[in-house]
């Protein structure tokens, strides 16, 4: 491999890091984007405005930071359209016939995690098409893995008292950051009867080669069928499953 090819490969592998780093959804300054990657500022600046001229990012309001383009936007939700005929698709539909139960990829957002795919229980896969809300934060084990792992705010839980769904809804910010700390040290989240009585979801994160925390994955089923021996089958399927969806096409 000649030298020439070999600089080449580096930046295209450069851009493509600084570029996932935008998954989170927020607006990055440079600043930022070289204390995640390590790189020089100089090779972030040049990387940045590559990825700016081509269409992937622009400038947020203001001009001190870069964010996703809508070409980006389009082709995001383009590969979404496009996912029930993936290889990762296939991963959802058999964790779900496996579990019997509902399967759920998502992203954080701003303010709750956003749903892109879901596989019903009793149904072919569900595309939304616009972005889905998860369920409040407070209420999400969605959420509570993103807040795990830095990729949401527990400001947007809101003010207390959170909020009462049903009688097991978690209503005070101590206890829901009890239920987020505990999602970090076991590595997957839960969220019995909260939001929907009878209605309970396990969570786990979705990481990149390289560790990122970027998606999650869960599943969602009756309360009466998630007794400990199910709910640690399911968190197990979850964790063998979700590497898999980080790098199938």
């Amino acid at each position: 491999m000649s030298p020439g090819h070999t600089d080449g490969v580096q930046s295209v592998t450069r851009t493509l890091a600084i570029l996932d780093l935008f998954a989170d959804g927020q607006a990055h300054r440079i600043v930022d984007l070289v204390r995640a990657t390590d790189l020089q500022t100089s090779t972030v600046h040049r990387l940045v405005r590559t990825l700016a001229r081509a269409g992937w990012l622009e400038q947020a309001s203001g001009g001190g930071a870069y964010r996703l383009s809508l070409r980006a936007a389009i082709v995001g939700r383009a590969a979404v359209d496009g996912f029930p005929g993936t290889q990762a698709a296939d991963v959802l539909a058999g964790l779900r016939d496996r579990l019997d139960v509902g399967v759920s990829f998502g992203i954080p957002g701003r303010r709750v995690a956003h749903l892109l795919v879901q596989f019903p229980a009793d149904r072919a896969v569900t595309v939304p098409s616009g972005a889905r809300e998860a369920g409040p934060l407070h209420t999400c084990a969605m959420a509570r893995v993103f807040l795990a792992h830095g990729l949401m705010s527990l400001d947007a839980a809101g003010n207390e008292p959170y909020r009462r769904y049903t009688e097991h809804t978690v209503r005070r910010r101590a206890d829901l950051e009890v239920l987020v700390g505990t999602c970090r040290e076991i590595g997957h989240a839960v969220s019995a009867d909260e939001y929907l009585p009878g209605t309970t979801s396990v969570a786990v994160p979705v990481r990149t080669a390289d560790g990122a925390v970027v998606a999650a994955l869960s599943v969602e089923g009756d309360t009466d069928l998630f007794d400990p021996e199910f709910t640690t089958e399911g968190v197990d399927a979850l964790h063998r499953a979700a590497p898999l969806l980080a790098r199938t096409p």
